[in-house]
């Protein structure tokens, strides 16, 4: 029970599971909702978070217990681990204490005194670190499907994890609007997710592959210059990665079923609703000029790192990744 630890340390690259954790700890300590007699909160990079910890050394008013929050933590610089440590020492036990972040403190001047106060803490409270690949965004979404009143298909679920992306908090939006589609009740399938998930039409993301399948530069670069004049230029670029990604998926399926032998008889399932014209020419194409999936892996992987840095606009990283399928022969 989280009234009978005194600091808990909450850190992970999921903040949706970190601040889950943060408010099931608060209700466990106060045995219900937090009021504002007996919770505070706070960052540990804005105003003064020293007086937090006051706050936690002082003994609970109209309330039996006291939680108190500081987040950001690896926002917290080395006056406020020192102040964090002493307080560690001899915390108070009508307190609980909840450290959040995305990371410990990075280490300064020599000292990692982030990782110091870790495991400082460990001896008397809790440490958990909420890793990316701790969530598996599929069987969260099918979760939240169930949350809503509604059930998902595992091929809708992988849709709609592919064009939003794996942030929980986004896909927990996105199920909350799917749910509310459908009504609050029945099944929630991949067309609807095509419907209301998908940025840009279906026909626009198909030609852009077609181009890419028949390395036609000049015809992918005219898609691109209309998808971005009508949807926008950096605020369309992550799901517009999403939506390649998926189709080149399908391209490097339908490869390796072409060249599987003996051949299945019938195509891969990602193809099952595609126009029957369309797959023949697509096949065409990938017979005439196949494929490297390790080099368009790489790509993505490339792609998905830059995305995630400062420097050019995600316009110009989606688009040099388009450039870069073209010649992934």
């Amino acid at each position: 029970m989280a009234a009978e630890v005194p600091i808990h340390i909450l850190i992970g690259e999921e903040q949706l599971l970190v601040r889950e954790a943060e408010d099931r700890l608060t209700r466990e300590a106060l045995g219900g909702a937090p009021t504002g007699f007996n919770f505070t909160a706070g960052s540990a990079g804005e105003g003064q978070p020293g007086e937090l910890i006051g706050l936690a050394r002082t003994q609970a008013m109209l309330s039996r217990r006291r939680v108190v929050v500081i987040r950001d933590l690896e926002r917290a610089d080395a006056e406020l681990i020192e102040a964090l440590l002493q307080y560690a020492e001899h915390p108070n036990p009508s307190t609980t204490l909840l450290l959040t972040g995305l990371k410990l403190p990075p280490p300064a001047g020599g000292k990692d005194r982030g990782r110091v106060l870790a495991n400082q803490v460990k001896k008397i409270g809790e440490v958990r670190k909420f890793e990316a690949q701790d969530a598996n965004p599929l069987r969260f979404v099918a979760e939240e499907a169930r949350r809503q009143g509604c059930v998902i298909s595992p091929a809708a679920a992988e849709l709609l994890v592919a064009l939003t992306g794996t942030d929980l908090l986004r896909l927990r939006q996105e199920v909350a609007k799917l749910s509310a589609w459908v009504g609050g009740s029945g099944e929630i399938s991949g067309a609807d997710v095509d419907q209301l998930c998908a940025l840009v039409t279906e026909a626009r993301i198909w030609d852009l592959t077609d181009a890419i399948a028949a390395r036609d530069v000049d015809a992918a670069l005219g898609v691109l210059q209309r998808v971005f004049d009508e949807e926008g230029g950096d605020g369309a670029a992550h799901r517009l990665l999403a939506q390649v990604a998926w189709k080149v998926r399908q391209l490097l399926e339908l490869q390796s079923w072409m060249r599987a032998s003996p051949r299945p008889a019938s195509p891969p399932a990602s193809w099952a609703r595609e126009n029957p014209q369309r797959r023949r020419r697509i096949e065409e194409l990938l017979t005439r000029r196949p494929m490297d999936p390790v080099r368009v892996m790489a790509s993505l992987a490339r792609t998905n790192q830059r995305f995630h840095r400062s420097g050019p606009s995600s316009q110009h990283v989606f688009e040099s990744l388009v450039l870069e399928l073209l010649q992934a022969a």
